[in-house]
Order: C-alpha cells, then sequence, then structure tokens
C-alpha cells in the first residue's frame, strides 16, 4: 500500500510540475514572455524626424545643425526643434482617430543658421498634417490623401 501510495504522489507531482512548465510563466498582457509589443504613445513621447523623407526635402539641402525633432502633449501643445530653432504650439489631436492638425498657432525662435531651409521646409509641411500612424517605434504623419510627409523614429531624448 505505501508504494502504490508513493508512486502515485510521484506521478501526481510530476504531471503538475509538466503542466506548470508547458503553461508558460503567465497568461496577463504584462508578462514577460508576451511577443506582442505594444507600441508607443504618440503623446509625452520625443520622436526624431529622418530627414530624408521629409516632403520637400532635396538631397541638395544643407542638413540643419540640430535633429528635427517632434512631441505633443495630452493637451495637444506641441514642442521640438525644427533643426536650428525650438518651435510650440497648439495642435488637435483625437488619438482614437488618428487625426493631428497643427493650427496657424505654431511659433518658433528666430536665430539664423546652417540648415534654415531645410527647417522652414518642415515647419511648412506641419500645417498640412491631417493624421498620423505609428507602427512600432515610427511615427508618420500623412496628409488629408494620406501620402507621407515625414516619418519620425521613436527618441531616447526626453
Amino acid at each position: 500500500m505505501k508504494k502504490v501510495l508513493t508512486r502515485s504522489a510521484l506521478t501526481f507531482a510530476l504531471l503538475l510540475g509538466a503542466g506548470v512548465f508547458f503553461s508558460g510563466c503567465c497568461s496577463a498582457p504584462t508578462c514577460a514572455q508576451t511577443t506582442e509589443a505594444r507600441e508607443p504613445a504618440i503623446t509625452g513621447t520625443t520622436w526624431k524626424l529622418r530627414l530624408n523623407t521629409l516632403s520637400g526635402y532635396r538631397k541638395t539641402m544643407e542638413k540643419p545643425e540640430r535633429d528635427i525633432t517632434f512631441r505633443i502633449e495630452k493637451s495637444g501643445m506641441v514642442s521640438g526643434c525644427a533643426g536650428l530653432n525650438r518651435y510650440f504650439g497648439p495642435a488637435v489631436l483625437d488619438p482614437s482617430k488618428k487625426m493631428l492638425k497643427f493650427g496657424s498657432g505654431l511659433g518658433a525662435t528666430k536665430m539664423a543658421g546652417r540648415g534654415m531651409v531645410c527647417e522652414n521646409t518642415y515647419l511648412q509641411m506641419l500645417p498640412h498634417v491631417e493624421t498620423y500612424e505609428i507602427r512600432g517605434t515610427v511615427l508618420r504623419f500623412l496628409d488629408k490623401d494620406g501620402k507621407e510627409l515625414a516619418i519620425f523614429d521613436l527618441s531616447n531624448e526626453l
């Protein structure tokens, strides 16, 4: 009887261990084994422009002194570096519809320097943005026809 009981306990322990092993660490979406990566939110995140994707950009343009960046807060306030000068102001954002519109209220500092043509091209592109999409760590600005206007990468900058 003792031998049968020991064998049953051992079988139960092995089956229980195999079940735990094959079921993984957890089933919650926060589990480290989750393969589905969450996309970053457009708000509270700094994005760095891929200069060669800017609508109107030409290789003959003098490159700006600094990276062109974009950031929008939940309040709709936009800020960033346009290559030389800082820009800021309001925008209309509706994440549920992936809608983003820049109004005429954007302002910028007025320093002169290398890369002004790129900076002006970027700032003149912003009013044409109607929607955006995020795939992985890439943000795309699109016009009303869905044409790509600019591509940004997630930046480590705060």
